[in-house]
């Protein structure tokens, strides 16, 4: 057998962690002013969750899954399939008044114009809007290849008695785990950054949103063509309302990321600002406390609410958000995707598990990777039941003894939580303090010719009549 290095292991592993999650990461359309940078930093962040928090991600996923099914399904007569589904889902779709641009189309909207004859059916096709896709068949196929040989070599291994590392094991859970995001996002586009007008039937139609909404939607007006809109708002002054600037005309091709350099603040000038004012606010202790610690933690488990229940634009209607999928219409759609994101959590929680009698540098480390496996399986199940029991009313809604009920749920979910993400970030950490001390047979390579017929032995013999004949046997 040939040898192997810490080096070649971690090229391995890596390579195939990265090319999984990028490839396996479809995001939404992006805003019509959002830089290449931006862009880029919400596929990152992305990337991040679905490392840390994978099932989270895969019930995101499956929510827009389901959904895109529904939505071809319920268009199936226009001709609309799982991939018009889809492009709907991420904002693929802009309404137009004119040359006036609305806002992002999100599906309930679409589907009530479309009910109330007030727009012009887009005439894009599938293949039209896999045109637009950055990824193909090609791509996701080698990705689908790199990953299937790498779980060959881990059951080749396992089959040779020779040690598979800690690393390798959480790259198996990443690779399955990707195999199931594949299936769910397989018909979404990838990276798409132009949608499609959609047209109000007539000449200076009324928006459909109520008065309240209206007055968080701007609209621009552009020459009459089937482009890009570029949504410019220069940023308000605290305190200040937004001023839209005069609308740019696009060269053609148009270019989304187009956008003038507009003066605003830096990032310290915007803390230091948001500093101020929550000291006078809330004090001088409390503000501190609110700016460093608790609004980090609201920023950082925000999407995880997101992914579980978001149904609905908000905010800026130049985009879907980030983790937007549609309501689910029906209870079927609701108890697939609670009994999918399950069942992938106890799959990825039980390919840790693979590693329970690994060998481990320190008796410490062995079981404190047992605990964290157990961890990642059970805990996402319990939250969620915990969570079923919470409160649906607003905050002021409730009463006294409500919100003791509600604060008594809330607590024990942060507080599980925090030790899942503390379980997850520990399983990323401890395989590579575990290639410090690999037992000797985890550089041994695998030498396929072992499951290959390598030596042919042949007898001759004669029977009882004397006719001589030749006995091959294969040996292995």
């Amino acid at each position: 057998m040939s040898d192997r290095s810490i080096w070649n292991i971690l090229w391995s592993c890596f390579a195939t962690i990265v090319a999984c999650t990028w490839i396996s990461v479809h995001p939404n359309v992006p805003g019509a002013s959002d830089s290449q940078w931006k862009v880029f930093g919400r596929r990152m962040a992305i990337m991040m969750y679905l490392l840390i928090a994978p099932e989270m991600v895969i019930l995101w996923a499956a929510r827009q899954h389901f959904a895109a099914v529904r939505i071809a399904q319920r268009f199936r007569d226009k001709g609309w399939t799982t991939i018009h589904g889809f492009f709907l889902i991420m904002g693929g779709f802009e309404l137009y008044d004119g040359r006036t641009f609305l806002r992002a189309l999100e599906v309930s909207e679409f589907a009530k114009l479309h009910e109330e004859g007030r727009i012009e059916w887009p005439s894009i096709t599938a293949a039209q809007i896999e045109d637009r896709s950055k990824a193909d068949f090609l791509s996701k196929g080698i990705v689908i290849v790199q990953t299937t040989w790498f779980i060959v070599q881990m059951i080749g291994r396992g089959a040779n008695r020779l040690a598979v590392t800690e690393l390798e094991v959480v790259t198996l859970a990443f690779a399955a785990l990707n195999g199931v995001t594949y299936w769910l996002w397989w018909d979404k586009p990838m990276d798409v950054r132009c949608p499609v007008p959609v047209h109000l039937k007539g000449v200076g139609t009324e928006e459909v949103l109520p008065a309240q909404e209206k007055s968080s939607t701007s609209s621009t007006t552009y020459p009459p063509a089937e482009i890009c809109s570029v949504n410019i708002i220069e940023p308000a002054d605290e305190g200040g309302d937004e001023r839209i600037l005069d609308p740019v005309v696009l060269s053609n091709p148009p270019s989304r990321s187009s956008s003038p350099s507009l003066p605003k603040r830096s990032r310290l000038e915007r803390l230091q600002l948001y500093m101020s004012q929550q000291r006078i606010k809330r004090g001088e202790f409390r503000g501190f406390v609110h700016v460093l610690l608790y609004q980090p933690l609201a920023i950082f488990f925000r999407p995880f609410e997101d992914m579980l229940s978001l149904d609905t634009l908000r905010g800026d209607r130049s985009r879907v958000p980030t983790f937007y999928a549609p309501k689910a219409e029906k209870d079927s759609d609701s108890a697939a995707v609670i009994f999918l994101t399950i069942a992938v959590v106890i799959v990825f929680g039980a390919i840790h598990c693979v590693a329970w009698s690994s060998s481990f540098p320190t008796v410490t480390e062995k079981w404190l990777w047992r605990v964290n496996s157990v961890a990642i399986c059970t805990l996402p199940l319990l939250m969620s039941l915990i969570g079923a029991f919470a409160s649906e009313k607003d905050a002021d809604d409730m009463t006294f003894w409500e919100k003791v009920r509600d604060l008594s749920i809330t607590i024990p979910l942060m507080f599980f939580a925090g030790v899942y993400i503390v379980s997850r970030v520990s399983l990323l950490v401890q395989p590579l303090a575990a290639l410090r001390a690999l037992p000797s047979s985890a550089y041994e390579d695998l030498d396929w010719t072992n499951f290959l017929p390598h030596t042919i032995y042949r007898a001759d013999s004669q029977n009882a009549q004397g006719l001589h004949f030749t006995t091959v046997k294969l040996l292995f």
